[in-house]
């Protein structure tokens, strides 16, 4: 069981590695929040706007690209600590048994690969010397303002607390598993 663990595992992270494998597969690509469909929906009223958020949505998915070719010990170490009771509660379990044993016993190690790679990538300045983090901290901001007014209120607008970096780093982590 162990050794069909190791193939699964990289495999999987194997597949994610390489280029588009996170951005050219549409089941794993990495988009911005459902909060941010305001700036989505509207970005084509800037000049070079849906570049811009193309080129964004490219380069977070190549820092999770870059983030599983180093996933894969991750997951060998936590198959090679698997211990017999380990297995037995694997093949005895759910279907999705072996997937929680994996998430359970590396999520957080993952996390802390995958997040600084990406935030990185928000961090970068694009046009006007302005990153995706500043840029999203002044969407909230704003849209907190309004929301959080009386105006906001009567309308049943929601606050907005993403905070960006991760929410990307567990959407990519889904992919995962």
């Amino acid at each position: 069981m162990k050794e069909a663990l190791k193939i699964g595992t990289d495999s999987a992270a194997s597949r994610l590695a390489r280029q588009n494998g996170y951005y050219g597969d549409q089941a794993v690509k990495i988009l911005l929040p459902p909060e941010a469909a305001v700036i989505v929906n509207n970005v084509h009223r800037l000049p070079g706007g849906e570049k811009m958020l193309e080129d964004l949505i490219l380069r977070i998915n190549r820092s999770a690209e870059d983030a599983a070719r180093e996933a894969g010990p991750v997951f060998y170490r936590a198959i090679t600590q698997m211990s017999i009771q380990d297995g037995f509660g694997i093949l005895r379990g759910e279907q999705d048994a072996a997937t929680s044993y994996l998430k359970n016993n590396t999520y957080q190690q993952l996390f802390n690969l995958y997040q600084p790679k990406l935030k990185t990538s928000l961090d970068k300045k694009l046009i006007a010397g302005v990153s995706t983090n500043q840029s999203w901290e002044t969407l909230t901001t704003q849209w907190n303002r309004l929301a959080g007014s009386l105006a906001g209120q009567v309308a049943g607008l929601n606050k907005v607390e993403v905070e960006l970096d991760t929410y990307l780093t567990d959407k990519a982590l889904e992919a995962c598993f």
